[in-house]
């Protein structure tokens, strides 16, 4: 998401030039709002480099968005309140390129509802199918989950649903429950698990292993990070209503 942005700004840089900053500032709130699917709330400010007083030459001191409630790829998202460092292109090469890393830092917060809608999509489900082609433990469980739901809790996830075998013949629902966690800057992971199917207690042994395949998918340091962005989490906090991560991205190089 943040690159995302940040490349848009440098696409609105590339194309206006000289623009005032209250100007930029329209133009590019008329560029994001698509690409955040019209979200309810969306304010940008630009601010460029002091003793300029227009966006010619790619340099800007520092960008601030904040959006409320909005959905990117089915995932809904209450806020978003995002900071981007001193932002220097070089405009004149093909393509754009960054004359020094930048850096950005968000607070993102998700709702309960949101959550529970996103599991209804589409795209949760080719995600879900995704984790089960790379995931031993996923790929031998011969059900369709149904009927999923997460309860945040303060300091709790509770994930529940229906695992259906033989064509939705036999049905076992099932509960697990855990405490999202900073393993690192890089690493989210859930600990003090527990987990039930048919109102029974699951063995630790299984439980182990549910933990062995769902904790790489929450390290960023494999799914996201890369030599040209790094990715750092600050904070993760749970409460009866909302998800909220706070966390900061180095980006050193714009995707190809």
């Amino acid at each position: 998401m943040v690159v995302t942005i940040i490349a848009i700004i440098l696409g609105l840089v590339m194309a206006v030039g000289g623009v005032v900053p209250n100007v930029a500032n329209g133009m590019l709130q008329s560029k994001l709002d698509p690409v955040l699917n019209h979200p309810e709330y969306l304010r940008v400010q630009v601010h460029p480099e002091a003793p300029s007083f227009t966006l010619l030459g790619g340099d800007i001191a520092y960008t601030e968005v904040d959006a409320k409630r909005f959905t990117l790829a089915d995932f809904p998202v209450e806020e978003l309140q995002l900071h981007v460092d001193k932002l220097s292109a070089d405009t004149a090469k093909k393509p754009i390129a960054l004359r020094q890393p930048t850096q950005g830092m968000a607070r993102i917060r998700i709702t309960q509802d949101g959550l529970n809608r996103f599991l209804q999509s589409d795209t949760f489900r080719t995600l879900l199918d995704g984790i089960r082609k790379r995931q031993a433990l996923a790929s031998q469980i011969d059900a369709d989950l149904t009927d999923l739901s997460i309860d945040l809790q303060a300091d709790k996830i509770v994930f529940k649903g229906q695992a259906a075998t033989m064509g939705g013949f036999f049905t076992v629902p099932f509960e697990v429950s855990g405490r999202l966690r900073l393993g690192s800057e890089r690493q989210l992971y859930v600990q003090d698990v527990h987990a039930t199917a048919l109102e029974q207690p699951i063995s630790d042994d299984v439980i182990e292993a549910m933990l062995a395949a769902l904790n790489p998918v929450l390290d960023l340091q494999k799914q996201i990070s890369s030599p040209d962005m790094q990715v750092y989490f600050r904070k993760v906090s749970v409460t009866d209503d909302y998800l909220e991560f706070t966390g900061e991205a180095e980006l050193k190089k714009l995707p190809g």
